[in-house]
């Protein structure tokens, strides 16, 4: 998206992939949980299917709406004909889609209004100048969509419908280009008067009209003193219930009047008096507080007194609650609940006299009569643990089996209401935190569950049953594909109800459903034969049990939900999720022979994708190594790592295709580290051969840990010196000689290794041919330097390398190598074509000496090399005799590079003596400023003393 250059809007710049209709790709919004790349983009994405729409989309029409801190946010979209969908968590294909009657108009901007504990507003503004509200409820109730026409600039009555949005100019045209004010009223308020049900049947339509007659006559009359007036304006602000009637908020002006006039009204639900007007109040508004009557100020307080003329306060409506009085659970009609209560009592059984106490003190309890819920629980309390935990079980076994009959909306209702009240009536008895901790076998269950988590486990029940009526409904082929599955669930759990209530009547069966699911996909890819219907079907499937995951999510999530420990086995565990593993395991397989659109595979990998994380959340087993693991990463999922699938995998591959798959999968997860989880998984498993062939840094400096297997990495790296101490640190460990004389053996050795490198390879190979890289002793390393044809640098070589060694080991023997290598130079040089002492540098000796005189690194140890010019003159008489000057020029040349050598090494110990001899002092400051303090500063001029 990049910013308009016309607007500050946004432009939706889709991908380029063939779909059958518009999508919306835009990154994911997921609150403040989400982590940022150096780009700036997110690193995943959702996408949304827009409603078909032949009508161009702009970013106007979809609003993004945060719910809360800890929730993924909201969407809401609106075509340019009016089809509105609403996601109410961006993570979850929970939606509504409705079709908003525009009347022929074209929608103009979706703006975000309030949000509220019971949902959010929104409001639509059309081309022609409309206004709609819109209510799209939470995660809870599906995100179902409410709508309402508020106004329009057609002014046909105020009778023909609930206005509380227009300041307009009277008798304006249709077309005029005015502008309008419009008015926001407090939400709350506002849907109590949109949806609230009164008593009576109550139609607000009904009512308004003859009442606002009489509100206009009086309102006529005492400004204009029983004139008539022209262009007369009425327009209602806003409405609540109150008590047994309904409060009106009311504004009007005319001809005569300059400013506004604001009144109340208040009104009965009466039928047979819709005309009575109880009593009508005006409230003078003066121009400054008008002026202050912005947007952020929404309705305005109710006076003390109406008969008084005082300007009112600017502020919030105040809300009338409309609930039952007692629980907040919208059970509106408490007298069905206790015939509920006292058929079920009459059904238990004499001989259960445990359960119909429970019975009876709940009744009790729902009745609001506490001190008889108290006495008759009495007898139960005196019953283990155990069998409390098993007496509440069967009364909610029985509650949430009881049938539905006609209306199963109201009657899941009623089992919601039940199973909650449950709840609040065993913390009030106290027993609640024993019947939580108490473990029970139950007959149909693989373990023995805590009492926690069959509260849970009910409530969970009801809440999906709730969530599949509310996804049947909505579209005719959902409930088609819900009926074929409900009949194999009937097979499979042997039940007799008809097919309309059997699910939403036995709410204990519903584990199977989703094992009922699995086998009705089955069935439908066997008997289908458009391939189109038979996919469409699937993603029903597929959408049934995403249905049934989310509304277990949902409930998990809420605040006010039974909150399970981690540790305790769920009833999801078990049959639920090893049906979802079957379910994702043939959607799979259908994935990959498929060939639908790429909208329709999209979607078929995003449901498989849930499905398999409610699986491993549900299935109770260690998913290390789990099969749907590996499915999860070819569908290009990050959210469970697991490796180990990965690495197994690649193992049984042949080499060429296992190293471009594990190059592959340490490209892809360079940031979780994919290269060291290799290394250790080999490591644990010994497989050190397939270790060593891993390359790269971190490979390496793991392979340092490894002190068994480190040398042959070390090996393969050149990495000789390290190779030779590790050897040399083993072999101290194994032998009973000082270990001192061994690192030191070692690193002589070591020394020979590193000069033999510095020898030319020609020149091995010539004399050593059969095996030129063969480790070579210090005689063999000399006599290969001494037939170098290079007759400087070679015995430059030689001698180098003895100055080494006289460091450690000064023996005699190695100073008659010295002695030898000096008296080589000398025959090496034609002592007859020397006519003058400076051409003694030209020679083959003197250019050794002049080198050996302009290394400064190694100062210390050619000292040691230098030949005695004495010992050296004598020894090679012969070969000096053949100029009588040469002896002279030899122990000059001798002399001279001592000389240097030691001048240097004096230059060199004179600085060292310097640095550790300097002291830094302070300069005396005058007399003068001896009675004041040294001033604070960052700086300090030293003086080196002298």
């Amino acid at each position: 998206m990049s910013p308009s250059k016309i607007s500050s809007d946004l432009d939706l710049v889709l991908d380029r992939i063939s779909i059958e209709y518009p999508a919306l790709v835009m990154e994911t919004f997921l609150s403040r949980n989400i982590s940022f790349q150096e780009c700036g983009s997110c690193s995943t994405a959702v996408q949304l299917p827009l409603p078909p729409s032949g009508l161009p989309y702009s970013a106007k029409f979809v609003v993004v709406y945060e719910i809360n801190s800890r929730s993924p946010p909201g969407v809401l979209v609106v075509s340019g004909e009016g089809v509105a969908r609403h996601w109410p968590c961006l993570l979850s294909s929970i939606h509504d889609e409705v079709v908003i009657d525009l009347a022929s108009e074209v929608t103009l901007a979706v703006h975000f209004l309030e949000r509220t504990s019971e949902g959010t507003s929104f409001v639509l503004t059309t081309t022609s100048g409309s206004v709609y509200l819109i209510h799209g409820s939470g995660v809870s109730m599906r995100g179902k969509i409410q709508f309402s026409k508020v106004g329009s600039r057609e002014f046909h009555g105020i009778g023909k419908r609930f206005s509380n949005i227009i300041f307009g100019s009277p008798s304006s045209a249709v077309y005029s280009t005015l502008p309008l004010l419009t008015v926001f009223c407090a939400d709350v308020a506002l849907r109590g008067a949109l949806y609230g049900t009164p008593p009576y049947g109550f139609c607000f339509s009904c009512v308004f009209s003859p009442a606002v007659k009489s509100f206009l006559q009086y309102f006529v009359k005492r400004p204009s003193k029983n004139n008539t007036v022209a262009n007369l304006n009425v327009w209602l602000l806003d409405a609540a219930i109150f008590r047994d009637g309904i409060l009106l908020l009311l504004a009007g002006n005319h001809d005569k009047m300059s400013n506004l006039s604001i009144f109340l009204a208040y009104t009965r639900f009466n039928i047979s008096a819709l005309t009575d007007v109880m009593w009508f109040s005006n409230i003078p508004v003066e121009q400054d507080c008008l002026r202050e009557f912005e947007i952020s100020v929404q309705s305005v307080y109710l006076p003390n007194h109406f008969n008084k003329h005082t300007s009112p306060s600017l502020n919030k409506i105040l809300s009338f609650p409309t609930g039952t009085k007692g629980f907040d659970d919208d059970l509106k009609n408490e007298k069905f609940l206790m015939d509920d209560l006292l058929d079920i009592k009459d059904s238990i059984s004499r001989e259960d006299k445990s359960l119909g106490v429970l019975v009876s003190a709940f009744s009790s309890f729902a009745a609001k009569n506490i001190i008889g819920a108290d006495e008759t629980m009495k007898p139960l309390l005196k019953r283990s643990n155990n069998d409390l935990t098993a007496v509440i079980y069967d009364f909610l076994k029985i509650i949430i089996d009881r049938p539905v009959g006609c209306n199963p909306e109201m009657e899941l209702t009623r089992k919601k209401v039940i199973c909650n009240r449950i709840l609040l009536f065993l913390k009030h008895m106290g027993v609640y935190d024993k019947v939580a901790s108490t473990k029970l076998l139950l007959y149909n269950q693989r373990h023995s569950r805590t009492g926690v988590s069959i509260l849970s486990e009910m409530s969970e029940r009801v809440y999906v049953a709730i969530a599949l009526r509310d996804w049947e409904v909505v579209r005719e082929d959902r409930a088609e594909i819900l009926e074929q599955i409900t009949k194999r669930l009937a097979q499979i759990s042997n039940v007799h109800y008809g097919y309309d209530s059997m699910l939403y009547s036995t709410l204990s069966i519903i584990h199977n459903l989703p094992a009922a699911c699995a086998e009705t996909i089955r069935e439908l890819l066997e008997k289908a034969v458009d391939k189109a219907a038979k996919r469409r079907l699937v993603q029903l499937c597929a959408d049934m049990l995403l249905t049934f995951s989310n509304a277990i999510d949902s409930y998990r999530r809420d605040a006010s939900s039974v909150v399970v420990p981690q540790c305790d086995v769920q009833w999801t565990t078990g049959v639920v999720s090893d049906a979802y593993s079957v379910v994702c395991k043939i959607l799979l397989k259908e994935l990959k022979s498929t060939e639908a659109s790429q909208t329709d595979k999209i979607g078929l990998r995003d449901s498989i994708v849930r499905l398999i994380i409610f699986h491993l959340s549900e299935c109770g087993e260690q998913i290390d190594g789990h099969e749907l693991i590996m499915a999860l990463y070819d569908l290009g999922e990050r959210k469970l790592a697991d490796f180990k699938v990965l690495v197994e995998a690649c193992l049984q591959l042949d080499q060429t295709e296992r190293r471009a798959k594990l190059e592959a999968y340490k490209l892809r997860y360079s940031a979780e580290e994919f290269d060291l989880y290799l290394c250790r998984y080999l490591k644990q498993k010994n497989l050190n051969e397939l270790l060593l062939e891993e390359k790269g840094e971190r490979v390496d400096r793991y392979l340092l840990s490894c002190e068994e297997i480190r040398w042959r990495r070390e090996l393969q790296n050149n990495q000789f010196e390290q190779s030779l101490y590790a050897f040399a640190k083993l072999a101290a460990a194994c032998t009973i000689v000082e270990p001192s004389d061994i690192i030191r053996e070692c690193t002589k050795k070591l020394l020979l290794i590193k000069h033999q490198l510095l020898v030319p390879e020609s020149l091995i190979k010539r004399v050593y041919s059969d095996n030129p890289y063969q480790p070579l002793t210090a005689a063999e390393l000399i006599e290969l330097n001494l037939i170098d044809e290079d007759i400087v640098e070679g015995h430059k070589r030689a001698l180098y390398l003895l100055a080494t060694l006289l460091q450690d080991n000064g023996s005699a023997e190695i100073r008659s190598e010295v002695a030898k290598i000096w008296i080589s130079l000398l025959k090496c040089t034609n002592w007859n074509q020397v006519a003058t002492v400076y051409e003694v540098a030209d020679t083959p000796f003197g250019s050794v000496l002049r080198s050996i005189g302009d290394d400064d690194d190694s100062l210390e140890s050619l000292q040691l090399v230098l030949p005695c010019s004495d010992t050296l003159i004598r020894d090679c008489k012969k070969e000096l005799s053949t100029n009588e000057f040469a002896p002279k020029w030899v122990r000059a040349a001798i002399d001279r590079t001592v000389s240097t050598i030691r001048t240097k090494l004096g230059e060199r110990e004179n600085e060292a003596k310097k640095k550790k001899s300097v002291s830094l002092t302070v300069p005396r400051m005058p007399d003068l400023f001896g009675c004041r303090s040294l001033p604070r500063s960052d700086k300090h001029e030293y003086v080196m003393a002298q």
